[in-house]
C-alpha cells in the first residue's frame, strides 16, 4: 500500500507542475535600442506610504521594463481550459487514492510519510523566504547604490526625506506633478525652490567613502557618494518661511491627507531617502 501511495502522490506532484507551470510575459515589450542609439533619461522616483522615498537613475528603457510595463503570465504546458480541468480532476483523484492507501498501510510507514511531508513542506518555506536575488536573474542589470554624505545634524522629520529625494533627484519638479509629494501651499513650494537650489549647489555623486561612528576603523558605506550641503538644512528653512508667512498672516490652515495632517505643518517622520543607479548591460547569448 505504501507503494501505491508513493505513486499516486509523485504523480500528482508531478501534474501539478505541468499544469501550473508559467512564465512572465511584457504586454508591452520593450523595443531594444540599437547598439549605437543614444536613450533618453528615465529617473524616477518611488515614494512609499511610508514616507520614504526611492530614487532610481536610469534610462528609458530600463524604466519601462521595471516600473511601468503591465505583466501577466502564460501557462507554458497547458493553455486550454478544458484540458486544466481534466488534469486537476485527475490530481484530485490521485490525492483521494492516496489518502486511501496510505491509511492501509502500517502504522511505522505512516508516520514516515508524516515526517518526510513536514520535512518537504519546511524545505518549500525555506526556499520561498530566501532573498529575492536568489529567485530573479537580474544579471541583464547593472545596480549601483548611491550613498548620501552624512550631515551634520540628525534629524528624522519630512522635510529632510522629501530633501534626501530631491538632492538624489537633482531637481524639485517631481514633487509638484500628480499626487504632491508634498501639500500644495505657497510655504511649500518656496520650500522646494529653495531645496531645489541647494541640491543643485551641491552637484552629482562622487565616489568615496565615510567611516562607521561606532567602529572608526570600520567603512560603513564606499561607492557614490552625494554630497550634502554644509550650511542648510531643511526643517529649518522649512521654519522660517512658516514663520515668516504667518507674521504676514499668510497661513492658510486646511485639511490635507492623512499622511501630512495640515498643511501647514511639518509633520515628524521617522524616514529615509536612498537612490539607486540602474543601467541595462546586454548580455550575448
Amino acid at each position: 500500500m505504501s507503494m501505491l501511495t508513493t505513486l499516486c502522490l509523485s504523480f500528482l506532484s508531478t501534474l501539478t507542475g505541468v499544469a501550473n507551470h508559467w512564465d512572465l510575459v511584457a504586454k508591452d515589450p520593450a523595443v531594444q535600442p540599437k547598439p549605437d542609439e543614444v536613450l533618453p533619461r528615465g529617473d524616477l522616483v518611488v515614494r512609499y506610504p511610508n514616507g520614504s522615498f526611492l530614487v532610481v537613475k536610469c534610462n528609458e528603457q530600463v524604466a519601462r521594463e521595471l516600473y511601468f510595463t503591465r505583466e501577466d503570465i502564460r501557462y507554458t504546458m497547458v493553455q486550454r481550459r478544458g484540458i486544466y480541468r481534466t488534469i486537476s480532476l485527475t490530481g484530485t483523484l490521485l490525492l483521494m487514492l492516496g489518502v486511501i492507501f496510505l491509511a492501509n498501510a502500517t502504522k511505522a510507514l505512516q508516520l514516515a510519510w508524516a515526517v518526510i511531508y513536514v520535512l518537504l513542506n519546511a524545505a518549500y518555506w525555506s526556499f520561498a523566504a530566501l532573498p529575492k536575488r536568489y529567485h530573479w536573474d537580474l544579471d541583464c542589470y547593472k545596480v549601483t547604490e548611491i550613498g548620501i554624505e552624512r550631515p551634520n545634524f540628525n534629524d528624522n522629520r519630512f522635510t529632510d526625506a522629501l530633501f534626501k529625494a530631491v538632492l538624489f533627484a537633482q531637481g524639485a519638479d517631481w514633487a509638484r506633478i500628480g499626487e504632491a509629494a508634498a501639500p500644495r501651499t505657497k510655504i511649500w513650494d518656496d520650500w522646494l525652490d529653495l531645496a531645489e537650489v541647494e541640491a543643485l549647489s551641491c552637484g552629482e555623486s562622487k565616489s568615496g567613502e565615510y567611516q562607521d561612528l561606532k567602529w572608526p576603523n570600520r567603512v560603513e558605506f564606499s561607492g557614490e557618494i552625494q554630497p550634502f550641503p554644509k550650511n542648510w538644512q531643511p526643517h529649518p528653512a522649512w521654519k522660517a518661511l512658516y514663520d515668516k508667512s504667518r507674521a504676514n498672516n499668510e497661513v492658510v490652515v486646511e485639511k490635507q491627507s492623512a499622511n501630512f495632517g495640515r498643511c501647514g505643518s511639518d509633520v515628524s517622520f521617522s524616514a529615509k531617502a536612498g537612490a539607486v543607479s540602474a543601467e541595462k548591460v546586454y548580455v550575448s547569448d
